[in-house]
């Protein structure tokens, strides 16, 4: 016997791929105000990327005009602000296609342009007019707009900072940040140049944003060469995905979620937004009155939700997403409701609460419906969260026994940043200590680079060596939460660690440095091991400084959800940390009347915020 399977399609697989689309066009030039200089070091490693190799004809029909690909490339790149995509694509797809023919034709219509549309359509003229009338170019370029798809593609500088500028030299990248330094309002000196690095790629990613664009992923002229058709919804299945590499352009459709065999596959003609922000933008590119997808009919009646569970499912995902925390909540709560079975949804609810900042809540939820669906603490998610528990007593007291020794009198400090961060003027562990707590992390084979996809570091969690986490726990007891207590006004029994892990920065390794971020945590500190090493620091780029105690045994406590901060480039030696993520949860106020909430055996509180299973 056989048994036929049909496979669903999977999150994250590709549907559909077009290579070469027909056009990648900028639609918003304002978005682009940062051009890339003259003369910028190894600019020519990104241009492979923003412009792929081709046996593409540059050259007018008739032989006047001789237009080099790379005479264009470089004013694309440096005249505009177009940022080098705009029109390179189109002009390497209309002068090896037969339009003249449709320039002949009658039906072609003219639309009107924006400013912003006049300007690049009149650019672009300049190179085709040979083959085609302004007339003819207006009426192909209104087929293009209405055959587009519309998505962001990053600025060529986001990509020369991701690529380029970790391998650049000293002085390259002292002649990187002065040709760039006032147009991404960068300070003219530095108190570490060693801050540099850090300094450009956060300046680039904050004055850099991604640029709209809209692709056409076959060729307008021709009908016949058309994907399918794509319905509209504002909670798609499916998205668009621009894929440039240094020799391809590739478009992709991307599913959003696992589909079922024949599930119907829609994408978002408009970005999120209120209901009628995204009616107002689905009128402007439609010329319909309204949009009647799931997500706005829920929308316009707000005690109403999808009627299949896994819509209502997805659309959490998506107030997930757009921050939109409650409905997110209402969302999964529904769901699980009818269907208890959806393991990431009972996890997602934590996950929404530690959002909100309600640790505890977070921690109890995930502990009471594994106590009550024992399939759940086989989720990976859940399961971490359970031991993470176990390991560092949030719901319980916890015990340590047989560890080092620590500084008995609390550590002197010295506030930064309007007491946002601190820093300690003298060890807050002894040096032998720090070589111990190396060596137990040395000694485990569990190092890994996978567990912050954001932001990975070459680390290893705290909870899983025994020896270590016996050290950890006596020693927050005995030194971090008094310490924080006192630095930030904090109640001490009610931090939570979140995460604690020691982290290893190699300078001869790419896992030399950490991009800039900020912490999922409410306070966060890193603990200096050891000092044979050069450079590093956790860098804090809205005050242009690096913190970097080189005493092992120092700390540098801060608001890890407010700070933006990264780690500076190691440039010799090997760097260890001991970072921990921390959230601060007191209990409620008790009540003055009668209790309201009962009391476990432990004496922690079972309230919930308002949340039952």
């Amino acid at each position: 016997d056989y048994a036929i399977i049909i496979m669903s399609v999977r999150k994250g697989d590709v549907l559909e791929e077009v290579k070469h689309p027909f056009l990648v066009v900028c639609l918003d030039r304002n978005k682009g105000k940062v051009l890339l200089p003259e003369n910028l070091p190894q600019a020519a490693e990104i241009q492979e990327f923003l412009f792929p190799n081709d046996d593409d004809d540059w050259s007018s029909a008739d032989g006047s005009r001789n237009t080099s690909k790379q005479e264009f490339v470089d004013r694309a790149l440096h005249k505009g602000t177009t940022a080098g995509y705009t029109v390179v694509m189109t002009l390497a797809s209309v002068m090896t296609r037969k339009v003249k023919s449709y320039a002949d034709g009658d039906d072609h219509k003219v639309i009107a342009l924006t400013d912003e549309e006049e300007e690049l359509v009149t650019e672009a003229w300049i190179f085709v007019q040979e083959k085609l009338d302004w007339k003819s170019w207006q009426a192909l370029y209104a087929v293009i707009r209405r055959s587009a798809c519309f998505l962001s593609i990053p600025h060529p500088l986001i990509l020369y900072a991701n690529l380029v500028l970790p391998k650049l030299t000293s002085e390259s990248l002292q002649t990187v940040y002065s040709l760039l330094m006032e147009q991404l309002k960068l300070p003219a000196t530095m108190e570490d140049e060693n801050n540099r690095i850090l300094c450009l790629t956060q300046g680039i990613h904050d004055h850099c944003p991604p640029i709209p664009a809209a692709f056409v992923p076959y060729d307008p002229l021709d009908n016949n060469n058309a994907l399918p058709p794509l319905q509209h919804s504002c909670l798609p299945t499916v998205a668009w995905n621009a894929s440039i590499t240094h020799n391809s352009c590739r478009l992709q459709v991307v599913a959003l979620y696992d589909l079922d065999e024949g599930e119907e596959r829609t994408f978002s003609l408009v970005e999120g937004g209120t209901l009628q922000e995204r009616q107002a933008a689905y009128q402007e590119k439609t010329s319909n009155d309204s949009c009647d997808c799931v997500r706005c009919s829920c929308e316009r009646s707000t005690s109403t939700l999808p009627t299949t569970n896994q819509t209502t499912a997805r659309l959490g995902h998506l107030y997930f997403q757009e921050e939109r925390l409650d409905d997110a909540l209402r969302c999964y709560r529904h769901a699980i409701e009818v269907d208890t079975s959806l393991s990431d949804i009972w996890h997602a609810i934590g996950a929404v609460l530690l959002r909100q900042n309600k640790f505890r809540e977070a921690q109890r939820h995930w502990r009471d419906a594994a106590d009550k669906h024992q399939f759940l603490t086989k989720h990976e998610g859940i399961s971490l969260q359970l031991t993470k528990q176990q390991a560092y007593g949030y719901l319980k007291e916890s015990s340590s026994s047989n560890v080092p020794s620590t500084t008995s009198q609390l550590p002197k400090y010295t506030s930064r940043f309007d007491g946002l961060c601190f820093v300690t003027d003298e060890p807050a562990l002894s040096e032998d200590d720090c070589k111990q707590v190396i060596e137990w992390a040395e000694s485990n084979k569990d190092w890994t680079t996978s567990r912050h996809y954001a932001v990975p570091t070459n680390d290893v969690p705290v909870h899983n060596i025994p020896q270590l986490l016996s050290w950890f726990n006596q020693w927050m007891d005995s030194v971090v939460r008094p310490l924080l207590a006192k630095q930030f006004g904090v109640v001490g029994s009610s931090v939570y660690v979140h995460d604690a892990f020691v982290v290893r920065y190699e300078a001869a390794k790419t896992n030399n440095f950490l991009p800039i971020h900020v912490d999922e945590s409410m306070h966060s500190f890193v603990l200096v091991l050891n000092d044979d090493f050069d450079g590093g620091g956790t860098y804090f780029c809205d005050h242009y400084t690096t913190l970097s105690p080189k005493t092992p045994g120092c700390l540098v406590t801060f608001r890890g959800d407010s700070l933006r901060h990264g780690g500076n480039v190691v440039t010799r030696g090997t760097r260890y940390i001991l970072a921990v993520f921390l959230y601060h949860d007191p209990p409620p106020p008790p009540s003055k009347k009668r209790p309201l909430v009962p009391v476990d055996d432990d004496g922690a509180s079972s309230f919930t915020f308002g949340f039952t299973i």
